[in-house]
Parts: structure tokens; C-alpha cells; sequence
């Protein structure tokens, strides 16, 4: 990626910044939260999403949960050094065999742990991102494919 005087990015943080969304200095993307049934949403995305969801009659389903935590890596000692473990939260679990992100920006971060999700758990889950809402529209269609094929 390239800014418009044609100099490369210097730092992934610098790339980020090129991009319509604003980013924190500390690498956070400044969505607006949004609320919908008591839930508060990361985004104005995610809570559409969630009413698509709705309307097609998935929330209720008692297979359903929102902000599923997945461990992808464990903590461990390293030259007397804890190192973290990593995780990440998929925001919508459907079913027994399907995750669902929604994603305005796709940070190098998020396209790591997404990576590792997938390669961990690549026999159980069928994965879908969703960058907006005509990609929301597509992801419901092939739920509803997977599920009627899953009965």
C-alpha cells in the first residue's frame, strides 16, 4: 500500500492510518459501540449482523452464543519469562459448526488469529467474515445452506 506521494508505509501502524477508519495510537480501531436487546455491540456491523440473525431466527437457537472465546495458544515459561497465551473472541457461534466475524478493517493482528483459528480447529468449523452489509446477506444465505444440509 502506498500513500498518495508514493512513499511505502513505514510501519504497519502508519499503513492502518491510510485507511478510512480511524486507529488509535495504540492499534485499537475507533468503531462506535452500538446497542441492540441489552447487548452492546463493538460496531454499528456487528449489531446489524446481529438483527439480520434475528430476523432469520438464529438468536434463539440454544446452539447460539456471541463473543465465543477460542485459546489459541496457551501461556508457557520461556527463559523465566511468562509469555501470554493468545486468544481472540469470534463474535457469533452458530450451531455446533459455524464463526462468524464481522470486520470493517482486517488488521495484520486479527488476519494472524484468524489464520490460527482456522488451522486449530480446521475439521469443526465452517468460517465466514462479513466486511459489510451486502457480505452480511451472503453469510445468512450459506448459514442456511450449511444448517439445512447439517439436519
Amino acid at each position: 500500500i502506498t500513500k498518495n506521494d508514493g512513499k511505502v508505509p513505514e510501519s504497519t501502524y502508519e499503513m492502518l492510518a491510510t485507511y478510512k477508519k480511524k486507529i488509535t495510537p495504540s492499534g485499537k480501531i475507533n468503531s462506535t459501540k452500538a446497542f441492540e436487546d441489552g447487548i452492546e455491540f463493538d460496531s454499528t456491523l456487528e449489531r446489524n449482523f446481529y438483527r439480520k440473525l434475528k430476523a432469520a431466527g438464529y438468536v434463539l437457537d440454544k446452539d447460539f452464543n456471541y463473543q465465543q472465546h477460542f485459546e489459541l495458544q496457551p501461556a508457557f515459561q520461556f527463559a523465566n519469562q511468562k509469555i501470554r497465551p493468545i486468544s481472540m473472541f469470534v463474535d457469533f457461534c452458530i450451531g455446533h459448526s459455524i464463526l462468524v466475524d464481522t470486520k470493517g478493517l482486517e488488521t495484520p493482528d486479527w488476519t494472524l488469529k484468524w489464520k490460527m483459528l482456522k488451522y486449530q480447529h480446521r475439521e469443526n468449523y465452517h468460517y465466514f467474515t462479513a466486511k459489510n452489509l451486502n457480505e452480511c446477506d451472503t453469510v445468512i444465505m450459506e448459514i442456511k445452506r450449511i444448517l439445512e444440509r447439517e439436519k
